[in-house]
């Protein structure tokens, strides 16, 4: 399908959700285990876990698809679980919240205090570092792929 095709909704999550064949390769190369993404309720997860879902049928796969995140926006949520993908609300700053969490061989990490970050560096430091400390911590056993979609720059007059 190319973008030129895309006449309606169905259209644009079927081409938004078609996965190239170098990532049908990559995921086949992963074998079975689950998925947790941290983060996934935002802007990209539910195209990435469609993406994920259509890989894993071009390989014949049934992985386990799990999302950790606020769900600030509660349809995110309806419309995740209506893909089949388990989810955990709550936030993933809170160290006991991430220790509750199942364990995975496989670790999407899509958090980051990103837009508005140099308004406020002690949570962008918080969001940005420490936060990644507690999931290496967590999934230490676990292949981690970090995903964002930009990064902040702080500068020192930022954190002044």
């Amino acid at each position: 399908m190319k973008f030129t095709d895309i006449k309606n909704i169905e259209g644009l999550w079927q081409f938004m959700t078609a996965p190239s064949e170098g990532l049908v390769q990559s995921l086949a190369k992963l074998g079975l285990g689950d998925m947790m993404i941290l983060g996934g309720s935002g802007k990209m997860g539910k195209e990435l876990i469609g993406l994920l879902q259509n890989s894993d049928k071009a390989n014949d796969i049934s992985r386990g698809i799990m999302v950790a995140s606020t769900f600030s926006n509660a349809s995110d949520q309806q419309d995740l679980e209506g893909l089949g993908v388990s989810c955990y609300k709550g936030d993933l700053s809170d160290e006991h919240f991430l220790t509750t969490l199942p364990d995975a061989p496989y670790v999407v990490y899509m958090m980051g205090f990103k837009f508005g970050s140099s308004g406020d560096w002690r949570r962008s430091f918080q969001m940005n570092s420490v936060v990644p400390y507690f999931v290496g911590q967590k999934y230490s056993n676990s292949s981690i792929v970090v995903f964002s979609s930009e990064t902040p720059t702080l500068t020192p007059r930022d954190m002044a």
